[in-house]
Order: C-alpha cells, then structure tokens, then sequence
C-alpha cells in the first residue's frame, strides 16, 4: 500500500498535490487539456461574428444580445460537457496515481465515459445547488434595497431617506455576503459527490449524499483548498492574458483580433496548467476523508492480505511440471 494514502493535514494534501502533479504534469496536463481546448475553439469561432465586440462595430442592440446569449449558451453547454469528461478523468487519474498505480490519458477517458451521464448530473445538480443559493441571496438584497429605500422615501424626507438608503445597501451587501459564504459552504459540503460518482460508481443523488457525509467537519479546510487553489488559477490565467494586452495597448486597438487570440490562448495555457491542480486537490482529500472516517487504508490492507491468501492455495494446487 501507499504510504502516502494516510490521514493528511491541509498543508500536507497540498503538498501531495504538488507532488503527483510536478511528476505526473505531461498525464495531467493531457487530461486536464479537453475543457480548454473546447472553449478554445468555440472562443474563436466567435470571433468572426463580432465576439467580444470591437471598437469601430455598429451592431444593432437586438442582434448583440443574441450573440451574448449565443455565446455565453455555448460556453455553458461546453463548459458543463468538458468539466464532466475532463474533471472525471482527471479525478480517476489521479486516484490510480496516489494508489501507485500506472493510467494512461486513454484509460482515465474510458473510465469516464461509461459514468457520463452520471457525473454530468453531478456537476449540474451541484452548480443548480451553488448558483441558487447565489440568486436567492440577489434577490433577497434587491427586495431589502427596494422596500427600505422605498419607505425612507415614503415616510421621511431628506437626510432621514438618504440615511435610509444607506441603511438598506449596507444589509443588502450584508445578505449577498451571506449568500456568498453559503454557496462557498454547499460548494465544499458537495464538492466531493464527483470523485464519489467516479470511484465508487454511484448515482446521482447518492453521490451527493456520500459527499455531505465525508466532508463533516471538514468543511473550513476544504474552503480554504477551493479559494487556494481559485486564487492560483485567476492570477496565472491574469498574468498570461498580459501578452495580449500589451499587443492592445501597443497597437492602440489596432488588428484587434491578434490580441483577442492572444488572450484567448492565454487562457487556453492557464487552463491547462491550473486546472489539474484543483481537481488532484479535491481527489486527495476525497481519499483522506475515507482514511480519516472509514480507515480506507486499513481496508485497502485488509484486501491485499486476503488476495495473497487466496492466491496461495491457488499456487500449491498447480502439480509441478514434469521433466
């Protein structure tokens, strides 16, 4: 058995992270290429069509909304479609990886693709989940601002409603951060239902179930895993998104569309790079959940004892070859 498969704190899964993903960065990055590659190509065939609009552009306002729709339908439907086969496959890789065992980009897919459907329900059950707690807490902010600012108005005059106002925006921003620590608290609680979908073959809804059982208690060093793990994947997706800036800023918008391809690939690289490492973050800690509540590692050893043992009578019946 792995040594490593052992109860870990957050620093040391983060350093395991690091670890399979420094040494496994070409398998990784392999699997991990899908989603980005998808939103790569879908990126610039909207380029042709006016996405993202460019200065010098006269399109009608109605024409514009469809092409925003458009595109951000697209980008949705893709991103849904590649994060279930990608982050799937990425999840089983790195299973068979902290298990000391050999997969292929091939394998990994294979896995996946027999679970589509599944972690696909998955994932848009989760973001259903995660987004409306988010829409919830809008609008629940939206009604605070409009009946306090409304009343101010209505029964005082002057400084009163300004100070009303003012009252009203300070609990809107206080239920709308609310709501953020709550989709950030569902996310967490949840996050675990895919490498539970992937690896033990579960449905839908018992997968999610199986996630909310294995992160109690756990929930604080899980956020601080997803908001590490985010803060990496937007500042190096920043920092490679420069290069067509500067072209921008260079050539005073002009031939625009090199720097948004510029951009584009920028993005493309980040996702690349960055993607893998949150995925490999939430498989491990999905193991050391187990380890910590159903001393997985114990049964892990268990199994290969009694398959050494079952192996052992099989080999004294064989009768020696004859000379």
């Amino acid at each position: 058995m792995d040594l490593a498969l052992r109860p870990m704190s957050t620093s040391q899964v983060l350093d395991r992270t690091f670890y399979i993903y420094r040494n496994n960065f070409v398998l990784l990055a392999g699997i991990g290429s899908l989603l980005p590659a998808l939103l790569l190509i879908m990126q610039l065939l909207f380029i042709p069509l006016g996405m993202p609009p460019r200065g010098g552009q006269n399109q009608a306002p109605e024409l514009l909304a469809i092409l925003f729709l458009g595109y951000f339908g697209c980008y949705g439907v893709i991103y849904l479609v590649g994060n279930a086969l990608a982050g799937g496959a990425t999840v089983y890789g790195v299973s068979k990886l902290h298990l000391g065992e050999s997969i292929t980009i091939g394998q990994a897919y294979k896995q996946v693709f027999s679970r589509f459907w599944r972690v696909l329900g998955v994932i848009v059950l989760l973001g259903l989940i995660v987004f409306g707690s988010l829409m919830i807490g809008e609008v629940i902010a939206i009604i605070v601002i409009t009946v306090t600012a409304g009343s101010s108005r209505i029964f005082g005059g002057g400084g009163f409603a300004s100070i009303g106002v003012i009252i009203a925006v300070i609990w809107a921003v206080g239920i709308f951060a609310s709501a953020i620590l709550a989709a950030l608290f569902l996310y967490s609680r949840l996050s675990l239902a895919v490498p539970a979908c992937i690896l033990e073959k579960l449905p839908v809804g018992v997968s999610l179930r199986r996630s909310w059982h294995l992160t109690k208690d756990s929930v604080w060093r899980l956020i601080l895993v997803h908001l590490l793990t985010w803060v990496l994947s937007v500042v190096l997706g920043l920092v490679l998104a420069v290069p067509g800036q500067l072209y921008l800023v260079a050539m005073h918008n002009k031939q625009a569309v090199i720097g948004i391809i510029l951009q584009h690939l920028g993005g493309f690289i980040a996702g690349v790079i960055a993607n893998p490492i949150a995925t490999t973050a939430i498989a491990l800690i999905y193991y050391d959940q187990r380890v910590r509540k159903e001393a997985f590692d114990l049964q892990l050893m268990m199994e290969a004892v009694g398959q050494q043992q079952a192996s052992q009578p099989a080999a004294a019946a064989v009768p020696p070859a004859l000379g």
